[in-house]
């Protein structure tokens, strides 16, 4: 059996699986992140309180609003990791470095 193909299933592991290849890891606020989310959403749906003298509600929100900063601190995280890999001077260079290949002449 050969290599082993790397994938993912969705579109946030897609972009992990992206700046995996340019070498950034992920990091523990996207775990926290996640599990900011599943919390809020799960308050939000159930409504009603679960827990003596908890406002489920407040507690959705609470979630909601510490997944959207967490969400934001690691956009900018990972665009800070992978600018190196965007500007303009590693496209030159390699612009260049294709424009200095030899040509090939096609057969007549």
């Amino acid at each position: 059996m050969g290599p082993g193909v790397e994938s993912s299933g969705g579109s946030a592991a897609n972009t992990i699986v992206g700046l995996a290849s340019f070498g950034a890891k992920v990091a523990f606020v996207g775990k926290v992140k996640t599990a900011a989310q599943m919390t809020a959403i799960i308050a939000l749906l159930l409504w009603e309180p679960v827990i003596p003298g908890v406002s489920t509600p407040l507690l959705g929100a609470i979630a909601l609003w510490v997944a959207a900063i967490l969400t934001l601190w690691s956009m900018f995280h990972y665009l800070r990791l992978s600018a190196p890999h965007m500007r303009g001077d590693a496209l030159t260079e390699r612009r260049t470095t294709i424009a200095k290949a030899p040509r090939q002449t096609p057969p007549a």
